[in-house]
């Protein structure tokens, strides 16, 4: 289990409970072993999530603090995301006003590790894409090869297997950032373009924190930019 998904899982289960929890018994619940989640514990603090505790006594959540923020699951803040930027683009000067202010603040309540498939609250997608986008965002979190059948700007449809990276937006268009071993170089794929994706249990043997410095690298030589 990936941490960002440890984290989420840690605070769900100190938000069921109304008294402090053991470390072998939060353990137990998240699933993982005990030093690992008193690892993930101290990053929740250092991140000033409302968590507080040692391993005599047990930790829980502070209610006061907890009560300011929805500990939102990756899927829950993305699509918050994209209804706030929907109402950016789409509401009357006060909604779009308001809206703003709740993108910054969405963007503010998740650590980096924890979004790193959430796309730029700036703009919202055009069009919905064909496929289930869960699916890909899977991917993106685990590192995954996908195949994919991708429609161009022509009609012609061709197959690729990519190492996707990130979601993000080239102007006006949601994108994909991936390698494509196709093209044996970085592509930003229109989401609204990709007709199937196929996500395989093979993983590309870079690491993400490395594709993503090559990708921002490629970026500044070739001005080829997409906004995260």
């Amino acid at each position: 289990m990936m941490q960002k998904d440890r984290l989420v899982r840690t605070m769900k289960v100190l938000q069921a409970q109304s008294h402090p929890v053991g470390i072998e018994a939060l353990a137990e619940a998240v699933g993982v072993p005990a030093n690992i989640v008193s690892e993930d514990l101290r990053v929740l603090m250092r991140r000033n999530f409302p968590v507080e505790g040692d391993a005599e006594h047990g930790f829980q959540l502070v209610r006061e603090r907890a009560a300011h923020g929805l500990h939102l699951t990756e899927d829950e803040l993305e699509a918050a995301l994209m209804g706030a930027a929907w109402a950016v683009d789409n509401g009357d000067a006060s909604v779009a006003a308001a809206a703003r202010s709740l993108l910054v603040k969405l963007s503010q309540q998740m650590p980096a590790e924890l979004r790193p498939v959430i796309m730029d609250g700036g703009k919202a997608p055009a069009k919905l894409p064909v496929f289930d986008s869960a699916v890909l965002r899977q991917a993106l979190r685990g590192r995954n090869i996908v195949r994919m059948k991708y429609r161009d700007n022509k009609g012609k449809v061709t197959s690729r297997m990519i190492w996707p990276l990130v979601m993000a937006h080239a102007e006006e268009v949601r994108v994909l950032v991936a390698w494509c071993e196709l093209r044996d170089g970085f592509r930003h794929f229109a989401i609204s373009q990709i007709e199937a994706i196929d996500v395989l249990d093979a993983r590309y043997p870079i690491r993400r924190e490395k594709l993503m410095a090559d990708w921002r690298a490629y970026q500044e030589k070739t001005g080829n930019k997409a906004n995260i």
